[in-house]
């Protein structure tokens, strides 16, 4: 099998109406990585994979290897769902 890498994804996650990045403290950028985190320790699919995952102000990228395309698409799905 060939692996695949994964390409840049951001994923732009609502932090609420009225937030400003000034007001923005890096607590939930943490709180964000740590629920994906979380959720992917959870999921068969990312057991083999290559996996990190960055959060900047609500907005995450994740890069890394997959195997295939079906573990892309388990990885992509799985950290799109996780609130934040």
């Amino acid at each position: 099998m060939t692996a695949r890498h994964l390409r840049p994804l951001a994923l732009a996650v609502a932090l609420g109406a009225g937030s400003t990045a000034a007001a923005q403290s890096p607590a939930p950028n943490q709180q964000l990585a740590d629920g994906i985190a979380a959720r992917l320790s959870g999921l068969p699919e990312a057991q083999t994979a290559d996996v990190s995952l960055a959060c900047n102000n609500g907005v995450v990228t994740v890069t890394g290897t997959a195997r295939d395309a079906g573990q892309k698409k388990a990885i992509l799905t799985a950290v799109s769902v996780v609130p934040g």
